[in-house]
Formats: structure tokens, sequence, C-alpha cells
């Protein structure tokens, strides 16, 4: 990398150079990382462009946006793709086909193995992101997703950027100089961003959203996790009739920055960073996503720091609000494998939350889910997980369980009341098939 000594405009203009030129740099054998967020389709277009000629690049991504080309036939032999975070429904059937790989991690530990155990873990050679072209001081943006941008390109022996004139700027540490980047490729696009829709809520999400309305006080500190669900919540109301609401998330979801703007998330009574809303990443469209553009009560952060849980339990009544795929009747919690251990999603920042929550004074954890799979026909409130099912929250760590029939309150019970307490929330039809269960477990040696 240059030093700062040269003019950030010299330094952008010698390194602005075409797609092609810019993944020329990517040798075999190289680990190239891509992150949550919007991923630099014209780089991996590019890139993708040179299977055949290169042998056995690692592709590291989160989510991949372009998922298609890195599973087109012919191309492994070029590029062996590892998924960190699964929520993309088009390449499970390459995961669960093991044509791609899965990585668990947490975000806070993900640069520990190259700092700490070099031996053990490839540190990125090229790391490829989006960003807006820079200001006035030669600072780009990372638009309205940062996640762990900043900790690759620290740790990346090359930067790569594509630069999109469509990026937002916003508060925090959501920036890069373009004196840390190695090579610049402008995107010619100008359509207008697309970002994340949701669909409409229904009378099961509504139920939920007033259970969970019930369990936030005014004042409290939220954390809404990547969920259908969850991030239906914000908009439908649910939190309308609280005062001096605190966040501190992982995800921005749509409708918090209308709550920000009208004051119902002001963050005055938070322990830290009292009036600012903490994010890595935000969701939403439109205006709404406009609210948070150079908005001082709103800061995006490295998702080292929104994660930590340190800073998460530092925040008296934290309250962590997330979503499951399936909870047994002891309160073990699966958000990563459906039936068949198909692979759904990774654990994203879940487990940190949690704990974080949980450690917290006055805090608290909810787990929401639907009682049935969308069509009714499979439970999500189960008397065993599946064999081979991941447990992504342990049973300890289990707190407030919701569905549209109810709350469950698990911590300090025992497994018999923590089942009797999971068994009224059951969907009615599957209740009889669960209290057998539950009686045939702790009743039969009475």
């Amino acid at each position: 990398m240059w030093g700062r000594a040269v003019g950030w405009r010299e330094h952008y203009e010698a390194r602005l150079v075409s797609a092609e030129e810019a993944v020329s740099h990517v040798q075999s054998g190289d680990l190239v990382a891509l992150t949550l967020g919007e991923e630099p389709l014209v780089l991996t277009s590019a890139l993708q462009a040179r299977a055949g000629e290169l042998q056995n690049v690692v592709i590291q991504c989160a989510g991949p946006a372009n998922e298609r080309g890195w599973f087109d036939p012919g191309i492994s032999p070029s590029f062996r793709v590892q998924v960190q975070n699964s929520y993309r429904y088009t390449y499970r059937e390459f995961l669960d086909s093991n044509q791609a790989d899965f990585l668990p991690s947490l975000f806070t530990l993900m640069f520990k193995g190259i700092e700490e155990r070099n031996l053990e873990s490839q540190r990125p050679d090229l790391f490829m992101a989006v960003v807006s072209p820079p200001d006035k001081n030669g600072f780009c943006s990372f638009g309205h997703s940062l996640w762990n941008k900043r900790g690759f390109v620290k740790r990346s022996r090359k930067v790569i950027v594509e630069v999109d004139q469509r990026q937002i700027r916003t508060f925090g540490t959501n920036c890069v100089h373009v004196t840390e980047i190695d090579y610049f490729v402008e995107d010619p696009s100008t359509d207008p961003p697309v970002y994340l829709t949701l669909p409409e809520p229904d009378d099961v999400v509504r139920r939920i959203g007033e259970h969970v309305g019930a369990l936030v006080n005014s004042g409290d500190t939220l954390q809404m996790g990547w969920s259908r669900v969850v991030m239906l919540l914000p908009s439908l109301g649910v939190f309308d009739d609280k005062v001096d609401l605190g966040l501190h998330s992982e995800v921005a979801a749509p409708g918090i920055p209308r709550l920000v703007e009208a004051g119902v998330i002001n963050g005055k009574r938070k322990t830290l960073n009292p009036g600012l809303a903490i994010v890595t990443a935000l969701a939403g469209a439109g205006e709404e996503m406009n609210l948070a553009v150079d908005n001082p009560r709103i800061e995006v952060r490295d998702v080292e720091y929104t994660n930590d849980l340190r800073v998460i339990s530092a925040h008296d009544n934290m309250v962590a609000i997330n979503g499951a795929v399936s909870v047994d009747l002891t309160g073990q919690i699966n958000v990563e494998t459906g039936a068949g251990l198909y692979p759904i999603n990774g654990p994203g920042g879940q487990p940190e939350f949690v704990f974080g929550s949980l450690m917290s004074k006055g805090g608290r954890s909810i787990t929401v889910l639907r009682s049935t799979t969308p069509d009714g026909v499979q439970p999500r409130i189960v008397a065993a997980l599946e064999e081979g099912s991941t447990v992504t929250i342990p049973r300890t760590l289990a707190d407030y369980i919701v569905t549209e029939y109810g709350i469950a309150r698990l911590l300090g019970k025992s497994l018999r009341e923590r089942a009797e307490e999971l068994v009224g929330i059951a969907h009615p039809q599957f209740r009889g098939e669960l209290k057998k269960a539950l009686k045939k477990r702790f009743y039969s040696y009475g």
C-alpha cells in the first residue's frame, strides 16, 4: 500500500484499473474474501471468467449474491466456495450436495485464527468489496452495510474495491481511506439500488408481535436479528407505544429509521453510546434508507464492536430478539438446519447477542418462531430435535420463547417445567403428541 505522503487523488488515479486487470492479481491457491452486504458483481464476474486458468482458489463468502456463477458447470476445479452465512435459498442445494463447504464462525472470532494461530488459518490474499466514490478527504463509504469489511482491509494482502456512486454515507466507522486500497474499479451502473424487501405480515406474525411487545419495556436497548418474523416487528408498530428505547444491533430492520426519526428510539437511557442508534448494517428501502444518510443519530460501526459480548452485556436492559427454526422441549434452539438436516442459516450474531443480553443487568433474550412451518405441516416446537440438527443456542441460554400462541418462560425452570411451558405455546394440532412425549420423559418414573 502507498503511504499517506502520496496525495490520495494521485493514489486513486494511479490505481484505477479495469475489472480484468484488477482480478489478474488473483493467483492459484489464493483465498479471496467477500463479506455480507453488497457483493462486487463486476469484480466477481471478471474473476469467474478466469475459470480454467486458475486452480484451487478459495472463495470465502457470506451469503453470495452472484452465487450461480460460482457453481456453473466446470468452474469447481478453479474455485472452491466456503459459505459463512447461508441465508440465500439459491445455493442451499450446493451445500447439500457438498459442492460448497460451510464455515461455522462468529463475527467476533473471525480473525482470531489469523492473528493468533497463523499456522492453522490462511490469511486472505485478496479482499473485494463495494464502496462509494471518495469524499473531499479521500474517504470511501461502505454504504448501507459495514459488517467486517474494515477488518478484512486491515488483514488482507491486497484490497480491490468496486466504486459505486449509488452507495450512501453514514456516521460511525463506516469508511476506508483510498490509500488503504490497492486497486479501484468503477461500476458504471446507474439503476436504483436493490434493497431488502419483506412480505406483508400475516395474522401469525401480528400475534407474535403482540407477545413480544409485552416483553419490551420503555428504556430497553434492543437488538433484532435477521429473521423474517423479527424483521417485520418494527413496521408492525410493536414498539410505537414505548419511549426512550435504545438500539444496539447487528442489523437495523426496516422500520427502525422511522422509529429513530419519530423519537421512539432516542437512546436517552442507554448505558453505552447514549443518544445513538448503533448497528453494523441497515435494511430497508427508498425514503426510509435515506433517513440514515448523514444522520448523526444513527451510526454504522464494525461488527467486531456491535457483536462484542463485553459491549453487548455492558448495556443495562439489553433485549435480544431473534428467530429460530425449531425448539425442543428442553429449550434447545436450532437456527441453522431444517428437515433432513438441510442447511438454512448460519448462526449469524445470534449466539453473541443471546449470551450478551443474558449477562446484561435487566437483560432478556426473546426467541420468536411460528408454531408450524408456513404450510402448517410440520411443528416448530418439537419433542426432540432431529438427530444431527444444529443446536445454535444451548438450553442453558434459553430464556423467553414466543409463538403466536403465547410466551414460554424458560429461564430458571426445570426440564419438566420447561416442557410444560413449551407445550402451552405449541400449535394445538401437535399438543397431544407433545404431551405424550412430555409424560413419557418426565412422568413415567414418578
